[in-house]
């Protein structure tokens, strides 16, 4: 199983209101083999997590079950996550609560 994660920065406190990453794609994929691993986490599938900083400033992170050929494509597309990849360990770790994203 391969879990896609997605950053953004929807709330930006900048000065022009916009994340200078914004026109590029943060992505990360990570692949799961084990049977307990992939029960723990295929339960992200399709979720949304936010951490707030407090500054004025939000990221956001989609979480969603991917193909291997998307996986890999995710990967050549991505601009890497920013320096933001303890988000995906408090994420993974359950640190984080997300919400579920209607279909």
């Amino acid at each position: 199983m391969v879990l896609k994660f997605t950053l953004r920065m929807p709330n930006c406190g900048s000065w022009n209101g916009r994340w200078s990453g914004d026109e590029r794609s943060h992505t990360v994929c990570k692949t799961f083999r084990r049977k307990a691993d992939i029960e723990k986490y295929e339960k992200l599938d399709k979720h949304y997590f936010v951490h707030d900083f407090g500054d004025g400033w939000r990221a956001s992170v989609r979480v969603d079950i991917v193909t291997a050929a998307e996986a890999q494509k995710a990967r050549k597309n991505s601009a890497g996550f920013a320096g933001y990849d303890w988000l995906i360990k408090n994420i993974l770790s359950g640190k984080m609560k997300g919400m579920k994203i209607r279909d």
